[in-house]
């Protein structure tokens, strides 16, 4: 095996040198010894993203029945650890060392710096994550059939979002008033209104949560008067009605976000939301066991 310079990796051999600069005198290293957990699933996120110098890990994940698998290898150039970064959440996986292996340690903050000013880098790891997630939970489901429970587990990894969203979507055109967009909330019982542009996508979303925090918050604002395009949060993230909903909810947790319009060849076909993505998958547990 061989040894990488941080500057000879993906996704870091792209960036500017003068912002690979700031990012390299933040990194520090660190050597584990073979068969070493490095972080453990579900564990809290130890603040560093991992870039290996040098050696091997492998990437374990828990499966139904407590049997721990291993689903991936990493070396020399590859990292690990950079998901907990991007979404604040625990590690969906374990890592172990195969060989003694050196890392570079990315902090949080200083990639996070990075990535404000080169946006490509949280993209970067957006697709990592969801290719990632993809290649993990389709060995699971193919390794693990049969009983309930493993049935329950493998459910979100074969339906689809164009069998579970909700369609038709309620719209809105932005010269909406906030107070009639608050009306159709209401009304139609729905958590969020999609504004609509003279091309019949969707230009921005609205939120219980965007009219709180822009009209009923702020003391001066006129809900008569503000429009839809005011108040909107602009260029919803969207999905495809063939996404499967464990991706959806990958995607979801990555871009921090709450509802995800489904798009298809041009037209808003439908959206769904992480509670409801949850509470779906709670329901069919519920089937499963019975």
């Amino acid at each position: 095996m061989g040894m990488i310079r941080l500057k000879d990796s993906e996704p870091f051999r792209h960036l500017p040198d003068p912002l690979f600069q700031e990012l390299r005198k933040s990194a520090g290293k660190r050597t584990f010894a073979a068969n070493t957990h490095i972080v453990n699933q579900n564990d809290r996120p130890t603040g560093y993203l991992y870039v290996i110098y040098q050696g091997m890990v492998e990437i374990t994940t828990i499966v139904p029945g407590g049997e721990e698998m291993v689903v991936d290898y990493r070396k020399e150039g590859q990292f690990f650890g950079g998901t907990p970064i991007f979404t604040g959440e625990p590690y969906t996986a374990g890592v172990r060392t195969v060989t003694t292996t050196t890392c570079y340690l990315i902090p949080e903050a200083a990639l996070k710096k990075v990535a404000r000013d080169y946006p490509q880098i949280s993209d970067f790891f957006t697709r990592m994550v969801l290719s990632r997630v993809r290649n993990l939970y389709a060995d699971i489901v193919k390794q693990h059939t049969g009983n309930a429970v493993s049935q329950m587990e493998a459910y979100p990894f074969k339906k689809r979002l164009s069998e579970i969203m909700t369609s038709p979507v309620e719209t809105c055109r932005p010269t909406a008033t906030a107070r009639e967009v608050a009306r159709q909330l209401t009304e139609k019982a729905v958590s969020s209104v999609m504004v609509m542009g003279d091309n019949a996508l969707p230009i921005g979303i609205i939120t219980e949560r965007d009219l709180i925090a822009k009209v009923i918050n702020p003391d001066a604002a006129d809900g008569n008067r503000i429009t839809a395009a005011e108040i909107m949060s602009p260029h919803p993230h969207s999905a495809s009605p063939g996404t499967y909903m464990y991706e959806a909810m990958a995607y979801i947790t990555a871009q921090q976000i709450k509802h995800l319009p489904v798009i298809d060849e041009g037209q808003l076909v439908g959206i769904v939301t992480m509670r409801e993505l949850l509470r779906y998958r709670r329901k069919r547990y519920c089937w499963s066991v019975r």
